[in-house]
């Protein structure tokens, strides 16, 4: 499942109403006190840049340190599949803008696992209508619905 929200505080808000689920955020990471509150939970992750600012924000708000991947990308298919599976991830939010730099060896892997995709619109860009979105079909490899979503984002523009 792919979701389209407008912004980081539309996330957040949809991730509050969720309880048990483990989810991973792969976008920006001054966006992180958007999710402040979701953190009195103990499942939420987040990828960050391994800088000072970056790891400061994070120690700010409270993400503990075992709840931290700091990681340089660009990152590869095998190692967003090794953090899905260690951490168990079950919903993963990344932004859209990351389309020309990761976002297939992101989501590819996350739609093989079953993991619910919460794609954050980037600024100046329209979220697609539900209707036009492209669907993976059931037991469709992955590789096939990101082909689609490309080829669908460069036309939307």
């Amino acid at each position: 499942v792919v979701q389209w929200v407008e912004n980081p505080a539309e996330a957040a808000a949809v991730l509050s109403r969720l309880s048990e689920e483990n989810i991973l955020l792969a976008g920006d990471y001054r966006n992180l006190p958007h999710y402040a509150p979701l953190l009195r939970k103990d499942h939420l992750f987040c990828r960050i840049v391994p800088t000072v600012e970056a790891l400061d924000l994070a120690k700010k708000i409270g993400v503990p340190e075992t709840h931290i991947v700091a990681a340089h990308g660009p990152y590869t298919r095998a190692f967003n599949s090794a953090v899905f599976d260690m951490l168990g991830i079950d919903v993963l939010v990344i932004r859209d803008v990351a389309l020309d730099g990761g976002l297939a060896e992101c989501v590819i892997p996350a739609l093989e696992r079953q993991i619910h995709v919460m794609m954050v619109r980037g600024e100046g860009r329209a979220i697609p209508q539900n209707s036009k979105v492209p669907r993976m079909q059931p037991n469709a490899p992955a590789d096939i619905f990101i082909a689609h979503f490309l080829i669908f984002r460069r036309f939307a523009r």
